[in-house]
């Protein structure tokens, strides 16, 4: 099922970050791979590679041990000796005491391998925003110097108008105001843009070669969203994975006051008389929690659960806000866009149409710039729009693990 559908709207590259590694061409399919290489991605993974060593440990804690002990009398009523003892053990039942150790070693080891994708999930996004930004900069600066050609011809009329006595200077100067201002706002959008760029560089290590602002369409209904947000979610999964790890941690607390039946063979060596004992034995071994310390432990992970199952709660919640939102974005700026390309023609035909009435003299040079500043604001717009809608259904499509991102 075809479930978020893009079409790539190609935009030549504004600026480029000398120095930086990256491929022949870069845009936003390359920066999405690239996130792999995150120093967080890479944190994540040596903290698994931690979680794995402690399962291993853990699984190792049920094999057989060996013991070796070397003791010399100081003081003895008759003679001193010296003595050796090896002891072979083995712990023949705990009551699931050391497979409950094994299952929170695995539980956290999972939690970990999830917290690696949710640290990457979490960069992929920042990444679509940053990028979305950046596109949708690079599309107002052209619509900005559009806006600053057309004031062009009608700043170049007025200074003949001025030069002929025919309008004050005053009036001139208010049309060189407001293409001051247009170039103001060219440089906000490029330092806009140049923010985007360096955010991408320190979130992939690559510079944007391609700026390409997609358009992009969402074919499922909310219901089919949010189940599928809830499924894909790697923040869900890692928040339930701790959950797991606090329950296992749970019913190992139950388990350790419990006693534990070892069984096992010893040598005893007299090194003074050179004499030897063997022996197979079986011994019961109990710790007492006279203080309470294990209850304590049990009430402080008990809270830890509790606190946990409310986490996953705000977590879905926050997930079917995100889902709400983001679908209400893409429509509202999707049903916006006929709007805003009908009137910009119709503004635009206003324009030339001032712009004939004025060389005639039969309107004013205000009206002229009325008309300009109204269909500049609504070319803003509608990039704006179509940036909202792009990023809400890259978004959507990310929550949701759609695939079309990845091709």
């Amino acid at each position: 099922m075809n479930k978020i559908k893009l079409c790539t709207l190609v935009i030549p590259p504004l600026l480029m970050l000398s120095g930086a590694s990256q491929a022949e061409e870069t845009g936003l399919a390359e920066l999405l791979s690239a996130v792999d290489g995150n120093p967080r991605v890479t944190e994540g993974r040596a903290d698994l590679r931690s979680a794995q060593a402690g399962l291993e440990l853990a699984t190792l804690q049920t094999a057989p041990r060996i013991r070796l002990s070397l003791d010399s009398d100081v003081a003895h009523s008759e003679d001193a000796t010296r003595r050796a003892e090896v002891k072979f053990e083995k712990s023949l039942f705990d009551w699931g005491k050391a497979q409950a150790s094994i299952d929170v070693a695995q539980a956290r080891k999972e939690a970990k391998e999830l917290s690696v994708l949710a640290r990457t999930d979490e960069l992929r996004r920042n990444v679509i925003n940053q990028f979305a930004q950046g596109a949708a900069e690079l599309e107002k600066v052209a619509v900005f110097e559009r806006a600053l050609e057309e004031l062009g011809e009608l700043e170049a009329n007025m200074s003949r108008r001025v030069a002929q006595r025919i309008s004050p200077e005053t009036e001139l100067r208010v049309v060189q105001s407001q293409i001051r201002q247009l170039q103001l706002l060219i440089r906000e959008s490029m330092g806009q843009i140049r923010n985007a760029e360096l955010a991408l560089l320190q979130s992939t290590g690559l510079a944007v070669t391609e700026w390409a602002l997609p358009l992009c369409s969402v074919g499922q209904s909310e219901r089919e969203l949010v189940t599928s947000a809830f499924d894909a979610s790697s923040e869900l999964k890692v928040q339930q994975a701790e959950i797991q790890v606090l329950q296992a941690s749970l019913l190992r607390l139950e388990k350790s006051h419990l006693p534990e039946l070892i069984g096992g063979v010893g040598l005893t060596g007299d090194l003074e008389r050179m004499e030897s004992d063997s022996r197979a034995y079986l011994s019961v071994q109990y710790e007492a929690d006279w203080v309470g310390r294990n209850r304590a432990e049990y009430a402080e992970h008990q809270a830890k659960l509790d606190a946990a199952l409310a986490a996953e709660q705000a977590i879905i919640n926050q997930l079917l806000r995100d889902v709400g939102d983001l679908l209400n974005q893409y429509r509202t700026s999707r049903d916006l866009q006929p709007t805003y390309e009908l009137l910009i023609e119709a503004q635009e035909q206003q324009v030339s149409s001032q712009n004939r009435r004025f060389k005639s003299g039969l309107s004013s040079w205000l009206d002229v710039l009325s008309a300009q500043e109204e269909v500049t604001r609504t070319r803003t717009a509608l990039v704006q729009a179509r940036a909202t809608q792009c990023r809400s259904a890259l978004l959507l499509d990310e929550l949701t693990k759609a695939g079309q991102l990845d091709g």
